[in-house]
């Protein structure tokens, strides 16, 4: 009779607290063999750190302010994290129905996985997935936040083929800036893995079509398994400051703009992607969405990409690259030359000397030159004299340009040849 008793009241005062608005913030703990289990429509508050020892059988939503912990839980149903502090979420791996953070903090995930097959709402805060976990979620994704998921993170390309990764980074001063990926690819159902990390400076070395390339943030996109995907990208670029300080060799231009750059392990240059931009004019902010036109193959390789700076001009522009590699896939990177938009040019002068002041090419064009328009003949290929190459390293550049209105200054500047 004794233990009827104690198992009747065991259910009444769960059933207290399933109708109470909020679990006081005190730590909850249930049993091994205590079950928890929540109906459809019902919401479970849970204010203090919780673990959840026994079984739990979950159709309604559990909401927590406090770390919690599944413990060896594996289906846990709906979740929302909210509150004012840092949170962690623990268990093994765990399969989530919806998965919404609206928090100001963090969640920090201390799981083998974590599997969202519903939604994910990231409306407020940071998932921080560490180097060796992947936030994966296999649903849609309500992208009108301003939360992300801080690390890694797996998401399986819907029927229309398409995944927005609500991925962000967190600065040197705390202040954290969502830098969502979008994917749009040709094959429904692939499963893709998204990093967003900060670059390495020393590693951005752009092509001769941008002026430079932010150091602030880079997503590292990979396909899962044997398959390739061709896709085009979009990003939200709020995390990166595109003012004077990140790129010190601005080009003399009207203003810039920003475009997407993708990695090539070819001639280990980020070549520019066509970019169409959503807005007129300079851009000096942390609020910005642009996306790419092309098509590129994605395999499980990974591909790099990066936010690019990008001269544009209302009149004349001359642009002087500083780096070409002879062996680069593009063409306009496989030659040295200036690059210019405006005025019919009347006359050119090129001059490229070694370390040693050798003269290893020289152009002089006079406007009687035929092909004097086009830049594109006067370039140095890193070829020698004598035929032979060029040694990759640094060289000294004297540049004359005079077009109908304008001699413009002559300029004298290094250039890197990239073997």
């Amino acid at each position: 009779m004794g233990r009827n008793w104690t198992v009747i009241l065991r259910k009444v005062l769960l059933h207290i607290a399933l109708l109470l608005p909020l679990v006081g913030f005190t730590q909850f703990h249930t049993g091994d063999s205590t079950k928890l289990a929540l109906t459809s429509g019902t919401t479970f508050f849970m204010g203090g750190n919780t673990t959840l020892n026994g079984p739990l059988t979950n159709f309604g939503t559990i909401i927590s302010y406090r770390d919690l912990d599944f413990v060896d839980n594996t289906d846990v149903g709906n979740l929302k994290f909210t509150g004012d502090i840092d949170q962690n979420l623990s268990g093994d791996t765990i399969d989530v129905g919806s998965f919404e953070l609206d928090k100001t903090g963090r969640l920090i995930l201390l799981t083998g996985q974590v599997r969202a097959s519903g939604g994910l709402r990231v409306t407020r805060g940071v998932i921080q997935s560490d180097d060796e976990l992947d936030f994966i979620q296999a649903g849609s994704v309500d992208a009108t936040g301003t939360g992300y998921v801080e690390g890694k993170m797996i998401g399986r390309l819907n029927n229309a083929a398409t995944f927005t990764f609500p991925m962000g980074l967190t600065d040197a001063n705390g202040n954290g800036f969502k830098n969502y990926l979008t994917l749009r690819a040709n094959k429904p159902g692939t499963y893709v893995r998204v990093e967003c990390r900060r670059a390495n400076p020393n590693l951005l070395f752009p092509d001769s079509l941008m002026d430079g390339l932010a150091d602030e943030v880079e997503w590292l996109v990979q396909v899962l398994g044997p398959d390739s995907v061709e896709a085009s990208i979009a990003i939200d670029y709020s995390g990166v400051n595109l003012d004077d300080s990140e790129f010190p060799d601005l080009i003399k231009a009207d203003f810039h703009q920003p475009a997407i750059a993708m990695f090539y392990r070819e001639d280990t240059l980020h070549h520019l992607l066509n970019t169409v931009t959503a807005f007129d004019g300079d851009v000096r902010d942390r609020d910005g969405y642009i996306e790419s036109d092309e098509r590129v193959w994605i395999t499980n390789a990974g591909r790099r990409f990066s936010i690019a700076l990008v001269p544009k001009a209302d009149g004349d522009v001359l642009y002087i690259p500083n780096v070409f590699a002879p062996n680069a896939i593009l063409g306009d990177n496989r030659t040295f030359r200036p690059f210019f938009e405006g005025d019919n040019i009347t006359k050119i002068e090129i001059r490229i000397t070694d370390s040693f002041n050798n003269t290893v090419f020289e152009v002089d064009a006079p406007a009687s030159d035929p092909l004097v328009q086009d830049l594109s003949e006067y370039g140095w290929d890193g070829f020698l004299y004598n035929g032979s190459e060029a040694p990759g390293g640094v060289y000294i550049y004297t540049i004359t340009i005079e077009t109908n209105q304008v001699k413009y200054p002559t300029e004298i500047g290094p250039v890197l040849l990239m073997r």
